[in-house]
């Protein structure tokens, strides 16, 4: 797939990793004004690529709420049964409510994970040798959205 720009978005970039997984890494600081545009960015990804796995970095967002998670919980409810969302960097209060809440049987939070198998489901966003952070990776299928 090649890289192409959706309607309207600007939020971040969504990069196919093949084997049913896709990463989306959020570049830009959240407002409240801007979740329904990531939520319709999202939903994009999702239909675009269809993925099994949806692996989404929150490194750039510094606050969660009740948006936040109703938009995790759609997230994982447009995936097909048995997909997995998998949250790469969440803020603090984030982690805490997936943790909290026991929603870590819906989502996976990958810091968590044994390294072994955090690099493993990553494998394709970093390339051997490669420093740069993930959400920091451009590739063909790279797509700004």
């Amino acid at each position: 797939m090649g890289r192409s720009r959706c309607r309207n978005c600007s939020l971040g970039t969504a990069q196919n990793l093949g084997g049913g997984r896709v990463f989306y890494h959020l570049s830009r600081p959240m407002t409240l004004a801007l979740i329904p545009e990531l939520r319709e960015e999202i939903i994009e990804v999702i239909a675009h690529y269809k993925p099994v796995s949806f692996i989404l970095d929150l490194e750039a967002l510094d606050r969660f709420g009740g948006a936040g998670l109703a938009g995790l919980v759609e997230t994982m409810q447009r995936l097909p049964a048995g997909g997995r969302v998998y949250v790469l960097h969440p803020p603090k209060l984030a982690r805490g409510i997936i943790e909290i809440g026991r929603l870590d049987n819906l989502f996976v939070i990958v810091d968590d994970m044994p390294p072994a198998d955090a690099a493993q489901l990553l494998q394709g966003a970093v390339m051997a040798g490669d420093a740069a952070p993930v959400g920091a990776l451009k590739g063909p299928d790279a797509t700004n959205h």
